[in-house]
């Protein structure tokens, strides 16, 4: 043949019978040379763009564009030219699959003939390759965007309802799936049909063409919208890619579960999905990929899932709250942490996945997220918010309340209005054990027929209720409303999601549009297999307004909201009955016996349709602004003021309403009241910048119920409430505090004092004493410990005090641990804890003692009545009889009787049998000379601040070592010689000029080194005044516990005054 001669077979005589073909396209050389051009030369390494740049593909595009115009000017496509456009499209095919040829054909206009074959040819081969060629084209976003516009869509969508040849069937989806390439290129494609003619290759025995089909599936629903789920749904494409997920290749299985994920974001198609069993499909696949490997995309699936009741049982029962639960402890997977908790949110009302969530530790890693977003907050805002944003959109709310949003396009209305998918909801509910028949539901809350104004009636039933120690035993009719109602949670809820939003996806599965899933195909072959690529899609997490963006949850988390915003308006609570996750008595109902103002009863209500308790009321007791804290309102509630005023939503938010769900057990104390969940609370009450109301009521909820009262008591939470909102300290290991307002900074402390308070009314009661004293008597060290440093703070009753801290021994085991601690917050607590116990018993130092200040002997000494210095006029006037040496060699005159008169010391000395009584130059030793000085002018009846030598005592440094200053020396002087009144004089200089709280240690090691126990008492006494700072304190109590040589003594003398000023307040 010529074609094999090297002259006939070379690319240049291609290229040349290929521009002949323009004048005479049936000529018997060009089909040659299009098969040397599909077989030799564009098969070679760099065939394809040596063809290119020789110019073959305008000539190309010639004979196609010439085909085209005889096939559709009506001529038809004879057998000779079937071949040469065979041909013809297989190589400009094959060519496509390098980006510039991509790019010249689009610039050579060679969409447009493409466009036309695929219109008017019906021969199945061509449309093959056309439909390849077309496919290979839309790799090119540019070029896709002219596909679009040319309105070869249809065609290629009659091709998939018309051929029967699996060749053609595959190009022809293979080229949809890469023209599925945008949200907007897909919404085309689904308003053209293309979905439903696709699901119905996915049941075929082929199984290229259910695997093409499975992949344009997965793609096609990145941006599911209602009519794409209906398509879908029309040709039973949930159960036939349920079928597929179970094939052996990965990219198939990979293609099914993209797909069934992407389907999720349909409200209305998950109880499908989950009675075909994909629910349990994506959890298997997530339990079975590699950590480093899992797509987010199925776990936003699975979390979508937990929107419906029928979806949660399933979720329960293929384990996937334990799959979460690990996925959620792993910080790898911290972009869908919000999503997960939110997803857990859906099982608030499920006594069985509560109780699995809680014994499994949801509780802590709640706790943890808590404090690491308080943490992050302190730092940048948007580090906050550097997770999964949980925007999905109207249509992935929960269909158990169909919506004008989330229903089917088609609505399927039920027997008597009710829905389809309120019959299923019926139908598990009676599987469960909720409701023991149909009619337990009523018909008027079907999600259909339900309306505002049924919300409206029911929240004004709640906001005129009584309070919480008369509530009766509400039955189904009374607890439904609020779960069932559809329209009416948009006054109430927090969750219901804005009109403006629009509908992205946020988290992103297998790729298999890009990189390999997009590589143009090269052969007329079957299609290559491809993997899926496992990365996920970045998402911004950039915080929104409430009013502009609101997570979609079900009306079961939303009925919380409205419970914790609306409050009874009267009457305080002090009685905690409440509903308990046991499930073998949800269905039963246990009064209390009521008095003769009313009834106190309280339900243990089905799981799925609990209401939740009552928060403690507020009475007109309470202050308003306190009100205000708690209720997130100006004014109290009243019955004209049904509807609740909603709170912002943040990213801490479904953590705080799962922990108020958990408060509202009957003893949360196991589960709340722990150290690490108080201390989370509280820093996030103290650091946030706007805390949640929702934080503020919890606290108060746990303060209110006795249950708690001994788990506060014994994690210091007594002290840390204090320490943290009343006095507005950082927690232990936090240099500061945030920067905040006088205002907020009130607030807090009057939260704090609320809070003490309710706890301070459990304590009194008869159960909180008897609490306490089992606790202090016969608990552990460590908490009677505990319950010592509480009691000051939550007890006013001094006999009670008396029992507990002084006659019980309290009081003697908080001092004896207080001097073996070493941890600074349980000293500042401790201390605080002596000076609240002490309350307006302490008095000034200076006051307290002032009959110290004149001695028997200074009486009698004279005074001189021109003023002054009394012992210089002395020396002035010769008088002087008697000298003194000193170490330093220094000689001071003195007069004799003076000082025999005025000291007992001197007396003996001078006057009696020793040696210095008949020597005129007296030796003194170990004294200083300022020392003496002092000793001599006080002798010689020097006592006030005339005298010079007195009065340089007040002028010392604060900040001088007290051993080297002028007081040291004097005080062990006049202890030295006897001399209680100049004693009492240097300690008065001490405690009024130069004690501080900084030196407060130095001078009680001095003290208690010269046995002064006067001067270590006014220490204490100086040290438990009530005007000091208590961190201050606190850490002056730590300097004095590491230099005091005797802690033994220490301890006598603290318990001393404490027993003294105890005992003068009676």
């Amino acid at each position: 043949m010529a074609s094999d001669s090297p002259a006939t077979g070379s690319l240049t005589f291609c290229l040349t019978q290929l521009s002949a073909a323009r004048e005479k396209p049936e000529s018997d050389s060009v089909i040659p040379a299009l098969l040397a051009i599909r077989t030799r030369h564009i098969q070679q390494p760099g065939g394809i763009e040596r063809f290119r740049t020789r110019g073959g593909l305008e000539p190309l595009l010639a004979l196609v564009s010439s085909c085209a115009r005889a096939a559709g000017g009506g001529a038809g496509v004879r057998s000779s030219r079937k071949t040469l456009l065979d041909l013809a499209l297989s190589v400009l095919a094959n060519c496509c699959t390098e980006e510039g040829c991509r790019v010249q054909v689009r610039l050579l206009g060679g969409i447009s003939p493409l466009v036309s074959i695929l219109a008017s040819v019906t021969v199945e081969s061509i449309q093959n390759r056309a439909a390849r060629a077309l496919g290979n084209l839309a790799v090119d976003l540019d070029s896709t965007n002219i596909i679009h516009e040319s309105g070869v869509v249809s065609s290629l969508v009659q091709i998939l309802k018309t051929t029967q040849d699996s060749n053609c069937l595959q190009s022809a989806i293979r080229a949809l799936r890469n023209l599925a390439d945008t949200p907007i290129h897909c919404l085309n494609l689904t308003r053209h049909g293309a979905i439903k003619p696709i699901a119905e290759t996915l049941g075929s025995e082929d199984l290229a063409l259910a695997a093409a089909g499975a992949r344009a599936i997965a793609a096609l629903t990145k941006t599911c919208s209602p009519d794409c789920a209906e398509q879908l749904s029309a040709a039973d494409g949930v159960a036939k890619l349920v079928a597929l997920a179970g094939h052996a290749k990965k990219t198939i299985r990979d293609s099914v579960l993209t797909a069934l994920a992407n389907i999720c974001a349909q409200g209305f198609m998950r109880p499908t999905i989950g009675s075909a069993g994909g629910i349990g499909l994506l959890v298997e696949e997530v339990r079975a990929e590699s950590p480093a490997t899992v797509t987010f995309l199925y776990v936003r699936a699975l979390c979508l899932c937990c929107r419906e009741a029928v979806n949660r049982a399933r979720l329960r029962e293929a384990r996937g709250l334990e799959l979460l639960l690990a996925l959620l402890r792993d910080g790898r997977y911290h972009l869908a942490h919000t999503r997960i908790v939110m997803a857990f949110l859906n099982f608030l009302y499920d006594e069985v996945a509560l109780d699995y969530l809680q014994s499994h530790g949801l509780v802590q890693l709640l706790v943890a997220r808590l404090e690491a977003l308080t943490q992050a907050s302190q730092k940048a805002v948007s580090t906050v918010l550097e997770e999964d944003d949980d925007d999905d959109g109207h249509q992935a709310a929960s269909y158990d309340f169909p919506s004008e949003w989330n229903r089917r396009p088609d609505v399927e209305v039920a027997q008597a209005g009710e829905s389809s998918s309120f019959l299923s909801l019926r139908s598990y509910l009676l599987s469960e054990g909720y409701i023991a028949s149909t009619g337990d539901l009523s018909p008027q809350w079907s999600p259909e027929s339900g309306g505002p104004e049924l919300e409206t009636q029911d929240l004004l039933g709640s906001a005129s209720s009584p309070p919480c120690h008369q509530y009766e035993c509400p039955g189904p009719s009374k607890e439904l409303p609020l779960l069932f109602a559809s329209e009416a949670r948009t006054e109430t809820s927090v969750f219901i999601p804005s009109e403006d939003t629009q509908m992205t996806l946020l988290l992103n599965g297998p790729n298999t549009e890009e990189a390999e899933e997009k590589e143009p195909i090269e052969n007329t072959d079957p299609i290559e297999k491809h993997s899926l690529l496992q990365t996920p899609m970045n998402c911004s997490s950039a915080m929104e307004p409430q009013e502009e963006r609101e997570p979609s949850l079900s009306p079961s988390v939303a009925q919380d909201s409205t419970s914790e915003t609306c409050l009874p308006p009267k009457g305080l609570c002090h009685e905690w009955k409440t509903p308990t996750f046991s499930r073998r008595r949800r269905t039963k109902c246990r009064s209390i016996s009521s008095s003769s103002e009313g009834s106190s009863s309280f339900s243990e209500a089905p799981a799925a349709v609990s209401t939740p308790i009552h928060e403690p009321t507020l009475g007109s007791s309470v202050h308003s602004s306190l009100q205000e804290i708690l209720l997130n309102s100006v004014s109290p509630y009243s019955a004209s003021s049904s509807i609740c005023r909603t709170e912002e939503w943040g990213p801490e938010t479904p953590v705080l309403l799962f922990l108020s769900r958990f408060s509202q057990v009957l003893d949360p104390s196991l589960i709340l009241v722990t150290e690490p969940v108080l201390r989370s609370l509280l820093s996030y009450a103290s650091l946030w910048p706007k805390p949640s109301p929702r934080c503020f009521r919890l606290l108060h909820r746990l303060t209110c119920n006795p249950n708690c009262l001994e788990a506060f008591v014994r994690i210091y939470g007594v002290s840390h409430i204090r320490h943290r909102l009343v006095l507005g300290l950082p927690a232990p290991g936090e240099e500061t505090q945030k920067q905040v307002t006088q205002a907020s900074e009130g607030r807090m402390k009057e939260l704090g004092e609320a809070l003490l308070r309710n706890l301070s009314v459990q304590a009194e009661s008869s159960f909180g004493v008897g609490t306490l004293t089992h606790l202090l008597l016969s608990g552990t060290e460590a908490e009677r410990t505990a319950c010592a440093v509480a009691l000051p703070f939550i007890c006013r009753k001094e006999m009670l005090i008396r029992k507990l801290l002084l006659e019980g021994g309290g009081l003697r085991l908080m001092l004896e641990s207080l001097v073996r601690s070493e941890d600074p917050f349980f000293i500042c607590t401790a201390a605080d804890s002596i000076v609240t116990l002490l309350g307006g018993s302490m008095q000034h130092q200076a006051e307290h003692e002032q009959h110290i200040l004149d001695s028997p002997l200074s009486k009698r000494a004279r005074k001189d009545p021109d003023g002054g210095c009394r012992y210089q006029h002395l020396l002035e006037a010769g008088q002087t009889d008697v000298k003194f040496q000193l170490d330093s060699g220094d000689v001071i005159s003195a007069i004799r009787t003076e000082m025999t008169a005025s000291s007992e010391v001197f007396h003996a000395m001078l006057e009696g049998g020793y040696l210095e009584s008949w020597q005129t130059l007296i030796p003194i030793r170990d004294t200083p000379l300022p020392a003496f000085c002092l000793v001599l002018h006080f002798l010689h009846g020097c006592h006030d601040s005339s005298c010079p030598t007195l009065l340089d005592l007040h002028c010392v440094n604060t900040e001088e070592d007290f051993r080297s200053s002028a007081l040291a020396p004097a005080l062990a002087a006049a202890d030295r010689f006897l001399l209680p009144g100049l004693r009492a004089l240097v300690e008065n200089v001490i405690c009024e000029t130069y004690m501080c709280l900084s030196n407060l240690h130095a001078v009680y090691t001095f003290s208690e080194l010269h046995g002064n126990s006067g001067l270590r008492r006014r220490c204490l006494c100086y040290l438990l005044q009530p005007e000091h700072e208590p961190r201050a304190r606190g850490e002056s109590l730590e300097r004095l516990l590491q230099a005091a040589e005797d802690l033994g003594i220490l301890i006598d003398d603290l318990q001393d005054v404490v027993m003294e000023y105890l005992g003068g307040r009676n």
